[in-house]
């Protein structure tokens, strides 16, 4: 307007000038970057005989790894989003070797995923303890933009079955290190203890891997900005309530220092073990007051214990 182009023939001029030299009026097939797909990796922790991995009853970590990638696999592509199984080819989680972490990584950035994910459990000591929560590691080395992935999927993990929120924590590991995925983020979720008899309960099951793996979809579409669509139309939350609901079991938290668990529902009973404040078991039947516990370690008092 201030060069005159705007009252005269020569702002139209100007105007056809700026589109040829621009190549403005060429179609170019190209897809807008919002429509690219994105891809995120699924790891399942070790593999079906890797030593040491399971629970003091023998239930391997590894079934439990690919039960959640399995579940949040279905989850993001429910979302949109592609996914790369990483150490595990279907729902068999018992033919599955511990493929190399090099390898892992190697196959991670050869297909370009966005982000990745490895589902394991944890562990403390080789018998069952009090050791129990659920975190969310990343890499002290190589952590890209990790911390803000793993900050959001672990606020969604804290938000169903009550756990331990042991937060999210930095660890020299292969399976998070961005630069040698080539990620943008990378994150190692510890789900549970395998070593805690409560929460090695809890991941045998289908119901708690689901909800698990649904939390961290969850996260991961926040992160990448993408619409979270809820399994089968039901929210994070109508999952947990499902499961406390359901007539097989249903879960308590112990609300005393210790509880004795007997082999029989009442006092005259022998003690086989001792449960403490803040764990969380599944109750699969009731007698007079008495609780049997689902791993069938005994019977609890259930006065001393909050139904959740």
């Amino acid at each position: 307007k201030a060069a005159g182009y705007a009252t005269s023939q020569k702002y139209v001029e100007n105007v056809w000038n700026v589109v040829l030299e621009n190549g403005l009026t060429k179609y170019d097939d190209v897809q807008p970057s919002s429509t690219k797909r994105l891809k995120v990796a699924i790891d399942a922790g070790h593999g079906s005989n890797t030593a040491g991995k399971r629970t003091p009853c023998g239930f391997r970590e590894h079934w439990i790894n690919v039960a959640c990638a399995s579940f949040c696999e279905q989850a993001l592509k429910r979302c949109g989003i592609d996914v790369l199984r990483v150490a595990w080819d279907d729902n068999n989680a018992k033919d599955d070797e511990d493929v190399a972490l090099s390898t892992r990584q190697k196959l991670i950035k050869a297909n370009k995923c966005n982000v990745s994910v490895s589902f394991h459990a944890n562990a403390y000591g080789n018998g069952w303890n009090d050791a129990q929560g659920v975190e969310t590691l990343i890499s002290d080395k190589a952590p890209g933009d990790s911390r803000a992935l793993a900050n959001i999927v672990q606020s969604y993990l804290i938000k169903g079955t009550p756990q331990k929120n042991r937060g999210v924590k930095t660890q020299s590991l292969a399976m998070c290190n961005c630069a040698s995925l080539g990620v943008k983020a990378a994150i190692l979720c510890e789900i549970g203890f395998m070593t805690n008899k409560a929460e090695a309960d809890l991941m045998k099951t289908d119901r708690f891997c689901r909800e698990q793996a649904e939390e961290v979809a969850h996260g991961i579409c926040d992160y990448l900005g993408v619409k979270y669509i809820a399994y089968g139309g039901s929210t994070v939350a109508d999952i947990v309530t499902e499961a406390k609901n359901t007539p097989t079991g249903y879960l308590v938290k112990i609300n005393t220092d210790v509880l004795n668990v007997r082999a029989g529902a009442g006092t005259s009973y022998p003690i086989n073990t001792q449960v403490r404040r803040g764990q969380i078991y599944t109750i699969v039947d009731e007698v007079n007051g008495w609780g049997k516990l689902k791993s069938g370690a005994g019977y609890i008092k259930l006065s001393y214990t909050t139904k959740i």
